[in-house]
């Protein structure tokens, strides 16, 4: 049968069920049990293996945080740490006094030195103003509290951290220019060899025009296609060849023009043009000239 260890503590089971009371055995390690039962202040032989310790005892410090069932709502489990000793609620020391309040003792007159500290250091606003790259050195003089110096700490390095990375973003920044520049170039290479691929393609197929039509249209009607113009300046030479053309098959002359494409000037055209021709008698010199050259 489990017996409370805390001498002259009135818990037990029956009375604190349903209180949240948690009950504790003993470390298995013979040195820490050694402690529990210094702390437990008992005159007789307590038996480890069947002796409790309630949570009483204990402060939240000295339990392990159970994360999973606190995330999930659920209750937490009480869970000793490894080095958990009893400290809260124990029996008197040998001078009568309360270890559980001596140690609140302690720690009031530690929180009151570091208030008193705190009241001589500058505000938050000023310890902000550290220069950053200044050395921090752990403070051996009580002129500056821990949480001021942290804090001076902590700024130092952030300002410092910021100056890295704005050298950094400014070298990206000209990475960044160079790169763009270099784009612009090729982009610009390959516009260029581009376009010189198109005016060598454009010229083949001029040429292979030039060649295969040369012996059926004018040099005009050939510029004239090349060029693709829809105005025509054409010779006395031209204008006889195209009323030879019409006088020889007027349909001929329509389907050339209509379907096939061929620049021969319209039947208006060809009037308003002889009409300005020279009507000497006797054969005309502009188709001498032009049978001279056929016959050639």
């Amino acid at each position: 049968m489990s017996a409370y260890a805390v001498a002259a503590y009135p818990n037990y089971y029956r009375k604190t069920k349903g209180k949240g009371v948690i009950y504790h055995t003993f470390p298995v390690c013979p040195n820490r049990s050694k402690i529990w039962i210094s702390k437990c202040k008992r005159q007789d032989h307590i038996n480890v293996k069947y002796a409790r310790t309630c949570s009483d005892h204990f402060r939240p410090s000295d339990y392990m945080d159970d994360m999973k069932n606190r995330l999930l709502g659920l209750n937490q489990k009480k869970i000793l740490k490894p080095d958990a000793v009893p400290s809260v609620n124990l029996p008197l020391q040998d001078n009568g006094e309360d270890i559980s309040s001596r140690s609140e003792r302690k720690k009031k007159r530690s929180i009151l030195r570091e208030a008193k500290i705190r009241l001589k250091c500058p505000s938050p606003e000023k310890a902000c103003e550290t220069p950053a790259m200044e050395p921090f050195t752990t403070p051996t003089t009580e002129n500056i509290c821990s949480f001021c110096f942290e804090t001076q700490k902590e700024n130092a390095l952030l300002l410092e951290r910021i100056r890295f990375l704005e050298k950094e973003l400014e070298k990206t920044k000209e990475e960044t220019k160079k790169n763009q520049r270099k784009k612009k170039e090729m982009k610009t290479k390959a516009q260029i060899g581009r376009i010189l691929t198109e005016n060598k393609s454009e010229e083949k197929k001029l040429s292979r025009i030039e060649e295969n039509f040369k012996n059926i249209l004018t040099a005009t009607q050939l510029n004239a296609v090349i060029e693709n113009k829809s105005k025509i300046k054409r010779t006395a030479e031209d204008i006889s060849r195209h009323l030879i053309i019409r006088s020889i098959s007027r349909r001929a002359y329509e389907y050339w023009r209509n379907q096939i494409g061929i620049p021969l000037p319209s039947a208006s055209t060809l009037k308003r043009r002889c009409s300005t021709f020279s009507c000497r008698p006797g054969m005309l010199h502009d188709v001498l000239l032009v049978m001279q050259k056929t016959l050639h």
